[in-house]
């Protein structure tokens, strides 16, 4: 864990108890004294907390100071059509990891219209990353209602296209990844005008592999 998360850091005493309370003293054994970094992931401050207080069930800590991370993370977004909520699940850290900003969740013709994506557990998937690989935000999550609308919205777009001639040169600011079985001929209408790009291998692709293998080749 390279800091903790609280919503509250920032603020002079910040009181920790449940789930947070259990982690911090049964599993990382902190005592009492001990100092700890603290981020609201929504500033650009690690916030210095000495633990001050130890109660049966919660804990008081003081804030002592605060430095300015100048930590900056990439301006890359995804449009993900969408498939099956767990498999994001499993793999979305990944991407945070490597400092994806934003994804965009979309239904398109060929998405299970029962998948939800729960953006609640989604974003205590990301704390919980950002917590262990030092970032100092998590990404943006939205939801969209078809493919047209984030054409729509988003004019500038590199479309990870399977079977296109285009191909190598992978840079991009943002991605369209499709679901399982790829776009339909009207979808493909929608961003025909689009640039394109597609790996060089002959196997297919489940779709979190293809987001996570073209966001390792743009950003690592």
């Amino acid at each position: 864990m390279q800091y903790f998360y609280d919503s509250n850091a920032g603020e002079g005493q910040i009181k920790i108890s449940g789930e947070d309370y259990k982690y911090l003293f049964r599993v990382k054994r902190l005592s009492l004294g001990d100092l700890i970094d603290v981020r609201n992931l929504r500033d650009k401050f690690r916030y210095s907390y000495q633990i001050s207080g130890i109660n049966r069930k919660d804990a008081i800590l003081r804030l002592k100071g605060k430095v300015e991370d100048m930590e900056i993370t990439d301006d890359f977004h995804i449009g993900w059509c969408v498939i099956d909520p767990k498999t994001v699940e499993k793999n979305i850290h990944i991407l945070n990891e490597l400092g994806v900003s934003k994804i965009s969740f979309i239904y398109c013709e060929r998405s299970q219209k029962n998948f939800k994506p729960n953006l609640t557990r989604l974003k205590k998937i990301l704390i919980n990353s950002s917590m262990q690989c030092g970032r100092g935000d998590i990404m943006e999550l939205e939801v969209l209602k078809n493919l047209y609308e984030f054409v729509k919205i988003y004019q500038d777009f590199t479309v990870i296209d399977f079977g296109s001639e285009k191909n190598g040169d992978f840079k991009a600011s943002r991605i369209l990844v499709g679901a399982e079985g790829g776009f339909t001929d009207s979808e493909k209408e929608a961003f025909c005008e689009f640039k394109k790009l597609s790996f060089q291998i002959k196997s297919i692709l489940r779709s979190e592999t293809a987001v996570i293998c073209a966001t390792s080749k743009i950003l690592a």
